[in-house]
């Protein structure tokens, strides 16, 4: 799953809402409660590089590995 970022929105569209559904669907609420932070962090913060998805100081945000 890509992981949505600020960096792109215009060229890549994105719903960071249904984004955080689909993650909570995936790995569960308690999980999800523990990556918030981080998934937040990346979308403030992270680059889009296309086919690869969210990019934070070079590693792979939780979703993209």
């Amino acid at each position: 799953m890509l992981a949505p970022t600020v960096d792109g929105a215009a060229m890549y569209p994105h719903n960071i809402k249904v984004y955080n559904l689909c993650r909570i669907k995936s790995v569960g609420l308690e999980r999800w409660i523990e990556e918030a932070g981080q998934i937040r962090r990346g979308y403030f913060a992270g680059k889009f590089v296309v086919a690869r998805g969210q990019r934070e100081k070079g590693v792979l945000s939780p979703a993209g590995r």
